[in-house]
């Protein structure tokens, strides 16, 4: 089509024009995210209280004492039951997460997509016929299924890729300098 797009044929400013446009969505999948990480965090600390206080029989930790204040007595009889309970409500919490997290991916896809393929027939349509002369009817039919299917794909993987790898961002330059430049050198090569 016209310089300045990528191989298939769309602009990539058309993409993050519409990933901006979809901040609800994009916003509700970076919070779904953060929240599993956050969940991530806590699962493994009924499991600790469970072989620390039940099993080995050790004094509970001063602070998940003075936590729960008066309501420890209650707690400490019964700690195996209350504790089976948070893991129990930790992994609907995790599961409503996950849920949401797919939903609001779904949502997402389905709108950059629409959105995109919208502006790509757009697009076509404002064409010169002689654009239609020198390229044929399935060439077009091929670029607009497969650009909106890569995006599809992009959209729906890189999201969550990308919301899960920014906290490991910082601590990743040489990885990613690696893989830039490991990049650069093959497609030089070819």
């Amino acid at each position: 089509m016209q310089a300045g797009n990528d191989t298939k044929g769309l602009p990539r400013h058309q993409v993050v024009q519409v990933l901006r446009e979809e901040w609800r969505p994009v916003g509700v999948l970076f919070l779904t995210l953060l929240l599993q990480a956050m969940i991530s965090i806590l699962e493994p600390w009924p499991l600790q209280v469970v072989f620390d206080n039940v099993i080995l029989d050790r004094p509970a930790a001063e602070a998940m004492v003075r936590t729960l204040g008066p309501l420890w007595d209650g707690v400490s009889r019964h700690l195996l039951s209350v504790m089976v309970c948070v893991m129990i409500g930790v992994a609907l919490l995790n599961a409503g997460a996950l849920y949401i997290q797919n939903v609001a991916l779904a949502r997402l896809t389905q709108r950059v997509v629409n959105k995109l393929r919208v502006r790509l027939f757009s697009h076509i349509l404002d064409l010169p016929v002689a654009y239609f002369h020198r390229v044929g009817s399935g060439e077009i039919v091929s670029r607009i299924t497969s650009d909106t299917s890569d995006i599809q794909a992009l959209v729906e993987g890189g999201t969550v890729i990308a919301f899960r790898s920014a906290s490991r961002a910082p601590s990743s330059p040489p990885v990613y300098l690696t893989v830039a430049l490991s990049s650069t050198f093959t497609m030089l090569r070819t």
